[in-house]
Parts: C-alpha cells; sequence; structure tokens
C-alpha cells in the first residue's frame, strides 16, 4: 500500500482528482470542492482498478484517476501490479474491477492524511487553470473560504492550518517571482546601470578619499618645515 499511495496519492494526482471532481459535480451541488475534499478525507482507502481507470476510496466509485490523466510511471506500476501479483496484495474481479487488497498487519481502514489532500486542494485553487483569469487576492480569499468550510466539517488541527497558510504564501511568492520573469524575462539592462552607477560612485569616493589623503599629507609636510 505505501509503495501505491507514494505512486498515486502525491500532490499532482489528488490534485487531477479534485480538478476532475469538480467539473464532473451535478448541478444540485453547491459545493462540489469542499464535498469532494471531505469524502476523500473520511472514505477508507480501496484500490481497484476499473474501465476508467483507479478507483481509491471505498464507496466512492466516482472518484477516479483516468488512464488518460496518469504519468507514465504510474501506468507502468499499474500493469506491474496486475501483472505480477505476489504476497503483498491479491486481486479479485468485482463487477468488472479489479480490486486489489494488500497485504497489512493491522486491520484498520487506512485513510489519506488530511494535510495531503488539503495541500492538493490548496494547490488546485492556488495554481490551478483559472490562475490567469483569477487574481491572487481572489484565489487567496477562496482558499481561505474552503478551508473554513472544510474544517467546519472535518478536524484540521492547528499544526495542519499553520502549515497550509504557509504553502500558499510560498506559493504566492512563487507566482510573484515567475509574474516579475515573465515581465522582464532577459532584460537586464536596468540592472547594469544601477550597477555601473554605483561603481561609479565607488571610484568617485576613492578619488575624493585619495585627495584628501594628499592634501593631508602636504598639510603635515608644511607643519614640518615651518
Amino acid at each position: 500500500m505505501d509503495a501505491f499511495l507514494a505512486m498515486f496519492a502525491d500532490t499532482a494526482s489528488l490534485q487531477v482528482l479534485i480538478a476532475r471532481g469538480c467539473n464532473q459535480a451535478l448541478p444540485f451541488v453547491s459545493d462540489p470542492i469542499t464535498d469532494l475534499a471531505c469524502s476523500m478525507i473520511r472514505a477508507p482507502l480501496e484500490v481497484c482498478v476499473s474501465l476508467q481507470g483507479v478507483q481509491m476510496f471505498k464507496e466512492k466509485p466516482d472518484i477516479v484517476l483516468p488512464f488518460a490523466c496518469m504519468r507514465p510511471e504510474q501506468r507502468a506500476f499499474l500493469h506491474d501490479m496486475l501483472a505480477n501479483s505476489h504476497q503483498l496484495h491479491t486481486l479479485a474481479v468485482r463487477n468488472n474491477c479489479v480490486c486489489v487488497k494488500f497485504a497489512s498487519a493491522t486491520t484498520k481502514p487506512r485513510r489519506l492524511s488530511v494535510r495531503d489532500v488539503l495541500s492538493a486542494v490548496v494547490k488546485a485553487i492556488m495554481q490551478g487553470q483559472a490562475v490567469s483569469v483569477i487574481n491572487e487576492t481572489i484565489r487567496t480569499s477562496l482558499c481561505n473560504l474552503v478551508l473554513q468550510r472544510i474544517g467546519s466539517a472535518v478536524h484540521i488541527s492547528h499544526e495542519n492550518f499553520v502549515f497550509l497558510f504557509q504553502y500558499m504564501r510560498e506559493m504566492r511568492a512563487e507566482d510573484a517571482a515567475d509574474n516579475l520573469s515573465a515581465t522582464h524575462p532577459a532584460d537586464t539592462t536596468h540592472v547594469d546601470r544601477k550597477c555601473a552607477a554605483v561603481r561609479n560612485e565607488c571610484q568617485g569616493s576613492a578619488k575624493r578619499s585619495s585627495l584628501g589623503r594628499g592634501k593631508k599629507r602636504a598639510l603635515e609636510e608644511l607643519v614640518v618645515a615651518d
């Protein structure tokens, strides 16, 4: 299970699940991103491979990572897992799906961590496809609102809140750096001019200092001569 989660429960993959779930939400769902995030946090993990893709959550067949959205290494991992069944997991066919049962030392159901799910939610909002349409302030406000709504439905620890807000600040800093690079991609003229001005000022200070030392020596010679 750990190897599977490392491959399919990373932030990028969870972000794809969230984006697809929101885009395909039914019209009567008023807040699809909050409902989806809460389902991903609450639902036990159960891996099934269907004709559509990989289902990771028990009794949540609508949360699917399609084959078309998978990275090449993810598809290779699935191929090896299905072709080479061994003692680490067993396979069972059910309703046109191949269900994977991983060997575990405990019978307690496993779930995704709150931090992993909410990190994907934050990244989907802050750096999703709508970045070019919605400005940063609105995206940040939307992120705060969604986290508050999720926090009213599931427990989010203080440590996770601190982590998520720091994560948001880091992404805002990255966006600012990217925007600056886009505005001045390779134009370093203003930097070169400023460096030249500073260099000239330093050279001028050195000359003035040298002249000052010369006047001082001349004054000392006159005092000695007297």
